[in-house]
């Protein structure tokens, strides 16, 4: 695998030792709030690299790789400034590896613009999680006490998926570019592994 050009960033990686068999890597930036128009395309990459087995982080880091025991993406619900993390838990042996691969498909979602296919796979997962948390009586009307709380209008959640349809993959790159460009990385393993990972981090980002 050819070695991957730096993320354009200052970042700051902190490791936090702890004698486990597994590593955690957390890969994250802090972002914009539920009211903010870049929100809805940020919910979108997050389904992109996380949402079910076909998403692109379980495809190239556990299933083509087999890297990760468990890895994902989050992007929760937040007033302001809420995380956007990607994370993945993997054996020692294969953390400096894991670590490359997740820098990489980050550093992908600043570089290249999704795909008109990987476009139209997030949009209906996206669509499906709005159908999912509204099956019974008591998720709608917490979504309702929700919507009222921010003063935002009842019918949300359909403006932004159809604002989302006319978005294409050079919305969703500079969407990222604004936000992610400068992440932090947080480890939990074994003090031995500080070093190495520390290394690939400086390597892939010019950061420490």
């Amino acid at each position: 695998m050819p070695p991957p050009a730096a993320l354009p960033t200052a970042a700051t990686m902190a490791f936090h030792p702890q004698d486990t068999e597994q590593v955690a890597l957390l890969l994250g930036a802090a972002t914009c709030g539920l009211t903010h128009q870049d929100q809805a395309v940020l919910r979108l990459l997050q389904c992109h690299l996380g949402a079910g087995m076909s998403a692109r982080l379980p495809q190239v880091i556990r299933e083509t790789h087999g890297l990760a025991y468990e890895v994902g993406a989050l992007f929760p619900v937040r007033q302001q400034s809420a995380p956007f993390i990607v994370h993945l838990s993997t054996s020692r042996e294969r953390a400096a590896l894991a670590l490359e691969l997740l820098l990489a498909e980050w550093r992908r979602l600043l570089e290249t613009p999704l795909q008109p296919g990987e476009l139209g796979l997030a949009r209906a997962k996206l669509q499906g999680q709005e159908l999912t948390a509204l099956q019974t009586s008591g998720q709608v009307a917490e979504r309702l006490a929700l919507l009222r709380g921010y003063g935002m209008a009842v019918d949300e959640a359909e403006q932004r998926l159809a604002r989302l349809a006319q978005r294409d993959g050079a919305d969703c790159q500079r969407v990222a570019r604004r936000w992610l460009a400068q992440p932090r990385l947080a480890v939990v393993g074994p003090q031995a592994l500080a070093a190495p990972l520390e290394h690939v981090w400086s390597q892939r980002t010019g950061s420490t």
